[in-house]
C-alpha cells in the first residue's frame, strides 16, 4: 500500500523513446506474459476512468527496459469543442518542472560555479539580512528552508502579483522563512522560485533559457516548452485544463488562452508530452549520461536520489518511496513526481520501468489510482 507521505508529495503539490508495439525480447517467456497481464489491466483503468467521466481525457506510457511496453490515450483534450486527446498532446506540467532546477543547480555545481551549501545570501543580495542570511540552496532543493508556502496567510501574496521573478524573490528573502531554516521539512513552491532565480543570476541567462539550452534542446524534447504565444501553431497540440468541481470537471484554462504567468517561475512553467518527460527521467536512470553525453556527475545524482534526515520521502526536488528498504549500493530508489493539473510521472530503478500518465483533469483521484496500480504491480 502506498504510504501516507506520497499522498502527500501528490496532492501538495528513453533517449528515441517512440510510441511501439509490446517488444519481449530482453524477458523470459512467463515475464512476458506476466507483464502482458498487468499491461492490460493498465489499459482497461484508462478506459475505465474515462468512460465513468473521473477524467476528460489522458495519456498513459509504461517503459520497461527502454522499451515502450504501453502508450494509451483516451478522451478529449478539449470536450466543447470536441478535439480528440491525441499522442503526445501537450500539457502543462506544473511542479513537474521543479526537477530541471535541480538538474540546472548540480550542472552549476559541477562547473563549480556554487555549491549546495552556499548560503543563498551569497548570490541573492535580498537575503543577506537577519532572518534569510542561513538558508542554503540545499535547503531550498529539500524544502528545509523554513520558507512558508504562497497560500499560508497571504505570506508574501500570489506571484501574479509581481512583475517579474527577481521581484518576487527579493521579497522572499526580505519577508523571511517562518521556521528556523534546517529545522523541518515544509513543501514550499517559493523554494522553487528563489532556485529558479539562482540559476539566473550564477549562469547569467535566464532559467527557462538556460534549460532550454542545456537540458531539452540536447535530449530533443522537441516537444517541451517554457512559453508558447497562442498564434503558434503548437497551440493545437495542446491540451485545455480541467478542474473538478462538484463532481464535474470544468475548462478552467483554454488551450488557446493566453499563459496564466507573465514570466516563469520555476514551481511551474513547462508544457510537455510523456514521451518527452521519459527522456528526462530516463537521464536520471542513467546516472546523468545519455548518448555519450555527460549531464551531471553520477555523485551528484546519487546525492539527489537520498533523502534529508528531517523526510524519507524527498531528496533534491525530487520525491522518494521507500528508500529506507532500497538497496542503494545497486540501485537508485523509486522516484518520481506530480504536476497539481493532473501529470506524473514515476521511476522503478531496480526493475528499469518509467511510467507516466498525463491528464489535465485536476483534482480527479484517478492519479492516485495510477500511482496505487503502479506500486502495486512493479514496486512489490
Amino acid at each position: 500500500m502506498m504510504k501516507k507521505s506520497l499522498l502527500f508529495i501528490l496532492i501538495a503539490s528513453c533517449l528515441n523513446v517512440h510510441s511501439q508495439q509490446l517488444e519481449s525480447t530482453k524477458v523470459k517467456k512467463d515475464d512476458s506474459r506476466i507483464i502482458n497481464t498487468k499491461i492490460m489491466k493498465f489499459k482497461d483503468s484508462l478506459n475505465t476512468w474515462f468512460s465513468r467521466n473521473e477524467i476528460i481525457g489522458g495519456e498513459m506510457l509504461i517503459i520497461k527496459d527502454k522499451k515502450t511496453i504501453l502508450h494509451e490515450v483516451v478522451g478529449w483534450k478539449d470536450l466543447e469543442d470536441k478535439e480528440t486527446y491525441l499522442k503526445n498532446t501537450i500539457c502543462r506540467i506544473r511542479s513537474m518542472t521543479k526537477p530541471f532546477l535541480t538538474m540546472s543547480i548540480l550542472q552549476l555545481v559541477d562547473q563549480k560555479k556554487m555549491s549546495l551549501d552556499d548560503k543563498v545570501a551569497k548570490h541573492v543580495l535580498s537575503f543577506n539580512n537577519e532572518k534569510s542570511k542561513l538558508i542554503t540552496i540545499r535547503n531550498l532543493l529539500t524544502h528545509t528552508s523554513g520558507i512558508e508556502n504562497a497560500d499560508y496567510a497571504n505570506y508574501v501574496g500570489h506571484i501574479t502579483n509581481y512583475k517579474s521573478l527577481k521581484n518576487y524573490v527579493d521579497i522572499i528573502g526580505e519577508t523571511g522563512p517562518i521556521y528556523k531554516p534546517n529545522s523541518q521539512f515544509k513543501y514550499s513552491d517559493l523554494n522553487s522560485s528563489v532556485l529558479a532565480h539562482l540559476i539566473t543570476i550564477i549562469s547569467g541567462i535566464k532559467v527557462e533559457d538556460y534549460i532550454k539550452t542545456n537540458i531539452i534542446k540536447p535530449l530533443e524534447m522537441s516537444n517541451t516548452f517554457s512559453s508558447i504565444g497562442i498564434n503558434n501553431p503548437k497551440r493545437k497540440e495542446f491540451s485545455s485544463t480541467y478542474v473538478l468541481n462538484s463532481n464535474s470537471f470544468v475548462k478552467y484554462w483554454d488551450n488557446l488562452d493566453e499563459e496564466q504567468y507573465s514570466f516563469f517561475r520555476g514551481s511551474g512553467g513547462l508544457y510537455s508530452t510523456p514521451i518527452d518527460y521519459a527522456k528526462f527521467v530516463s537521464l536520471w536512470l542513467d546516472y546523468g549520461i545519455s548518448d555519450d553525453k555527460t549531464y551531471i556527475s553520477k555523485k551528484l545524482v546519487k546525492e539527489t536520489f537520498t533523502p534529508s534526515k528531517f523526510f524519507k520521502d524527498y531528496g533534491l526536488h525530487w520525491s522518494l518511496y521507500n528508500y529506507e528498504n532500497t538497496d542503494t549500493s545497486k540501485n537508485l530508489p523509486v522516484f518520481h513526481h506530480g504536476g497539481s493539473d493532473g501529470t506524473f510521472a514515476i521511476a522503478i530503478p531496480n526493475k528499469n520501468i518509467i511510467a507516466i500518465y498525463f491528464t489535465q483533469s485536476r483534482g480527479s483521484i484517478v492519479l492516485r489510482k495510477f500511482v496505487r496500480m503502479i506500486l502495486k504491480e512493479f514496486a512489490s
